[in-house]
C-alpha cells in the first residue's frame, strides 16, 4: 500500500509501485528530466489520472503530476490539496457540483478555470502558482478563498460571478489583479495583500464590503464605473500609481467620502489638480450626505449647488448671471426706472447693482430700493466668490 497519508489521517489505498514506498500518483519525479524513468513515470501518471477521472474519482490530494488537462464534470468535490503539478492545471469549462480544493498546492505554470462552473466554494489558500491564475467568466456558487496565496503572474477574474465572498487576504500577486466586470455577491477582502501591478475593478459590482486596508499596489488602482453596496476600506494603503474612481457608484456615503479622498490625494501627488477637484467635490458630497437633515439641505443649496464646493467656477458664474438676469426682468416688468427705459438699461442696472456699490447712475423707484439692496448683498458676495474660485482653480 502507498505510504502517503492524507490530511484526515488515512493512508492512500493505492498500491505502491515497484521500488518505491508510494503509488504512481504520489511518487516524485526523478530530478533529471532526461532520465528514461522520468518519461516512464510521466506516462504512468497520465494514464492513472485518466483512469481516476473516467471513474469519477477526483481525490488527487498530494499527487505529483506533470500536468492536468482533462474534461471535468462531477456532482461532488474535487480535491487537489497539496498537489504538485509541474506544468499547467487546466479546468476550462469544468462543471463541478461541490467544492474545489487546491490548498497548499504548487503549480509550475498556469491554473485555468475559465468559463468553469462550481456549485460551492473554491479553496486556493496557500497555493503557489508560478504562472497565471485564470478565472475569466467563471461561475462560483459559493466563496473564493486565496488567502496567503503566492501567484507569480496575473490573477484574472474578468466577468466572474461569485455568489459568496472573495477572500484574498495576504495574497502576493506579481502581475495584474483583474476583476473587471466581475459580480461579487458578498464582500471582497484584500487586506495586507501585495499586488505587483495594476488592480482593475472597472465595471465590477460588489454587493458587500470592499476591504483593501494595509495593501500595497505596484501600479494603478482602477475602480471606475464600479458599483459598491457596502463600505469601502482603503486606509492605510500604498498605491504607486493613480487611483481611479470615476463614475463609481456608492450605496454608502462614507464609502464615497473615503474612496474619493484617496483618489484626490493621489491626483495631487501626481500634479493633476483638475481631477483632484472632481474627487474633492464627490468627497464633500459624500460627507454632506452623512449629516443631519437640518444641515444637509442648506449645505446642498448654498455650498454644493451654488458654489460647487469651491471647485466649479463656471457653475457659480452661470448661477450669478441667472441671478442678475432674473432681477433685470423683475425691474423691467414693473418699470422701476424712468418710463420708456429699454431692457438693456434694466440689465445694466441689475449688473452694476450685483457687482459694485450703487445703481450705476440710475435712479430706481424708492419702492424697489429694498429689493435692489437684497440683490446688491447676494450679487456682490457671489461675484467675489466666483473670482476666488476661478483664481484658485486656474492659477495654481
Amino acid at each position: 500500500m502507498c505510504d502517503y497519508t492524507f490530511r484526515n489521517g488515512e493512508k492512500c489505498p493505492e498500491p505502491a509501485i515497484e521500488g518505491s514506498r508510494f503509488c504512481v500518483l504520489h511518487v516524485p519525479f526523478p530530478e533529471d528530466n532526461e532520465d528514461p524513468e522520468y518519461q516512464r513515470l510521466k506516462e504512468m501518471k497520465e494514464e492513472k489520472t485518466k483512469e481516476k477521472v473516467n471513474s469519477g474519482d477526483f481525490n488527487f490530494e498530494g499527487a505529483i503530476l506533470y500536468s492536468f488537462d482533462l474534461p471535468v464534470k462531477t456532482e461532488g468535490d474535487i480535491n487537489f490539496n497539496d498537489v504538485r503539478i509541474k506544468e499547467d492545471a487546466k479546468f476550462e469549462s469544468a462543471n463541478i457540483g461541490g467544492n474545489v480544493w487546491f490548498e497548499s498546492a504548487n503549480i509550475g505554470r498556469n491554473v485555468w478555470f475559465e468559463s468553469a462552473k462550481t456549485g460551492s466554494d473554491v479553496w486556493f489558500r496557500g497555493i503557489k502558482i508560478a504562472g497565471d491564475a485564470l478565472f475569466n467568466n467563471v461561475k462560483i456558487g459559493g466563496n473564493v478563498v486565496f488567502g496567503g496565496a503566492n501567484i507569480i503572474g496575473n490573477t484574472i477574474f474578468g466577468g466572474a460571478e461569485i455568489i459568496g465572498y472573495a477572500w484574498f487576504e495576504s495574497v502576493n500577486v506579481g502581475g495584474e489583479t483583474w476583476f473587471a466586470k466581475a459580480n461579487i455577491r458578498g464582500y471582497i477582502l484584500f487586506r495586507m495583500a501585495n499586488l505587483g501591478k495594476n488592480v482593475n475593478f472597472i465595471h465590477a459590482k460588489i454587493d458587500g464590503d470592499a476591504l483593501f486596508a494595509g495593501s500595497e499596489i505596484g501600479e494603478n488602482a482602477l475602480f471606475n464605473s464600479a458599483s459598491f453596496s457596502g463600505k469601502v476600506e482603503l486606509i492605510p494603503i500604498y498605491v504607486k500609481g493613480i487611483v481611479d474612481f470615476r463614475d463609481a457608484k456608492f450605496s454608502s456615503h462614507k464609502a464615497q467620502e473615503n474612496a474619493c479622498r484617496l483618489a484626490k490625494n493621489q491626483c495631487i501627488k501626481f500634479g493633476d489638480n483638475h481631477e483632484a477637484d472632481k474627487y474633492f467635490y464627490r468627497e464633500m458630497e459624500g460627507k454632506r450626505k452623512q449629516k443631519l437633515e437640518i444641515f444637509r439641505w442648506p449645505e446642498y443649496i448654498l455650498v454644493q449647488l451654488i458654489f460647487g464646493y469651491g471647485v466649479r467656477p463656471l457653475r457659480t458664474f452661470c448661477i450669478w448671471f441667472g441671478f442678475i438676469l432674473t432681477f433685470a426682468i423683475i425691474y423691467f416688468s414693473y418699470q422701476t426706472l424712468d418710463p420708456g427705459s429699454e431692457f438693456i438699461e434694466y440689465f445694466y442696472l441689475s449688473t452694476t447693482t450685483a457687482m459694485t456699490p450703487g445703481f450705476g447712475g440710475y435712479k430706481i423707484s424708492p419702492a424697489w430700493q429694498g429689493l435692489a439692496l437684497v440683490e446688491a448683498f447676494f450679487g456682490t458676495f457671489m461675484w467675489a466668490a466666483f473670482i476666488t474660485i476661478f483664481a484658485r482653480k486656474y492659477m495654481r
